[in-house]
């Protein structure tokens, strides 16, 4: 049974803030995968990137997968990564209804471009790196239930779209 939503893009895409007011405005609970592993790792993604590896993360994400397999009536964000990695993709669809918040790279560069929290988008021109980023996890990305193409609209515009494609989607779980 498909009875959760999962929130899937790129990094800056607004996945943790548009599904935590989702999960409020539907009373589900709410997981951001990030901070998932870091309340379970007592550190910081950042941190596990530099001290134990990209690889490692990717484990982490994967366990974490199969620890929220079992929930249902949940809201999650995912990091950016954990779609693309392990066979992940499958495994979200599988557990609910994924949505990809589609967001322009120019807009993403915006959000993105003083953040000092994403260990893959430290090491390089971080245009250069969002284009490539996004290039090699689209066709990834476009494997979800739902795509919200969120260029020229504001949050409140996402939400309403948001939630007039699910709600016929969960009606039997509400």
């Amino acid at each position: 049974m498909a009875c959760n939503i999962i929130f899937i893009g790129m990094p800056g895409s607004g996945k943790s803030s548009i599904a935590h007011i989702i999960s409020k405005k539907l009373k589900w609970g709410f997981i951001d995968t990030d901070k998932y592993i870091e309340y379970k790792e007592c550190n910081t993604v950042k941190n596990i990137f530099r001290y134990k590896g990209e690889e490692y993360f990717r484990n982490l994400e994967k366990k974490t997968l199969q620890e929220l397999d079992t929930m249902c009536y949940k809201v999650i964000a995912t990091g950016g990564g954990l779609p693309i990695y392990n066979k992940n993709m499958s495994k979200l669809n599988s557990m609910g209804i994924t949505i990809f918040l589609d967001v322009p790279l120019y807009e993403l560069e915006k959000r993105l471009k003083n953040k000092k929290d994403r260990p893959l988008l430290l090491k390089e021109d971080i245009k250069d790196k969002l284009k490539k980023l996004y290039n090699e996890r689209i066709e990834i990305y476009k494997k979800a239930s739902i795509t919200i193409n969120c260029e020229n609209k504001n949050k409140c515009d996402i939400l309403n779209e948001v939630l007039n494609k699910v709600n016929p989607l969960i009606k039997p779980y509400k």
